[in-house]
């Protein structure tokens, strides 16, 4: 039994590391053991323990009960994703890693399918642009962390490492062999609502919220775009819940009317 789950672990990882990814250096690193170590358990000398398989699994994103034969199935993963909110400026960063993480570790398999069904606007299609990033990080801070001095928007200093990594995400997330995306018909509208209300607090400028709405309607076109196109890239096939007609209209007068 530990011989035929090691054996399984090892096909695993090789199947789903990276193509041209040198597998010993790469569970030295993961595991924190030594070469020699590693290609004991390699060579089938010395089984994984538990943890380490755990620790394997975690950053392949494999699933350990498909290894064992508990389940048939294909990978099936939930989180709450609900981080510690002492530093919400380092959960907010660590999700992120973790989101980019999963895409980057997905995206080199052909036969991999992410599905997403939200009733706001993924953060992975509109973390390209400054206003709404910023936006999104806003919002993070205030929900985690009140910020009872009304800090307005203005203020929030959004690093460099952060930027990258908005970036980072936003590419990954594209390169998944295949995606599909159902989106509630109101998402557009209740961004602007959420966009009203601290426009009311008197915490985003004019200015911001003019800039947003711009680069909402040009996240509204680059979606209308991809709808059609069926693909981020060739090769990279996705699908959309279709448009209601109208829609741009519709986003177009509720900006003017409500922000």
């Amino acid at each position: 039994m530990k011989e035929n789950f090691n054996a399984a672990l090892i096909r695993a990882i090789r199947e789903t590391a990276p193509s041209g990814e040198n597998l010993a250096n790469a569970l030295m690193d993961i595991l924190c053991i030594g070469k020699e170590a590693v290609y004991r358990r390699l060579r089938g000398e010395v089984t994984f323990t538990f943890e380490e398989a755990g620790i394997i699994a975690h950053h392949y994103s494999l699933s350990l009960d498909r290894i064992t034969g508990t389940v048939s199935g294909g990978t099936n993963q939930f989180s709450l994703g609900i981080p510690l909110a002492d530093n919400p400026m380092a959960a907010y960063t660590t999700l992120l890693k973790r989101y980019r993480d999963f895409f980057e570790n997905v995206q080199n398999d052909p036969s991999a399918e992410v599905s997403s069904a939200t009733n706001i606007i993924p953060f992975t299609f509109y973390c390209g642009y400054e206003y709404l990033s910023r936006f999104r990080l806003y919002r993070w801070m205030y929900q985690h962390q009140p910020l009872r001095t009304h800090v307005p928007l203005s203020q929030i200093t959004v690093h460099q490492q952060l930027t990258d990594l908005h970036l980072q995400l936003g590419r990954s997330v594209r390169q998944a062999a295949h995606t599909t995306f159902i989106l509630d018909g109101k998402l557009f509208e209740s961004f602007i609502n959420e966009i009203r209300y601290f426009s009311d607090l008197h915490l985003i400028s004019n200015d911001e919220r003019e800039k947003m709405l711009c680069e909402l309607l040009l996240l509204l076109d680059e979606l209308e775009t991809l709808a059609a196109a069926g693909e981020f890239s060739p090769g990279k096939t996705t699908g959309y819940l279709p448009l209601t007609p109208g829609f741009r209209g519709d986003l177009q007068s509720a900006g003017q009317n409500r922000l």
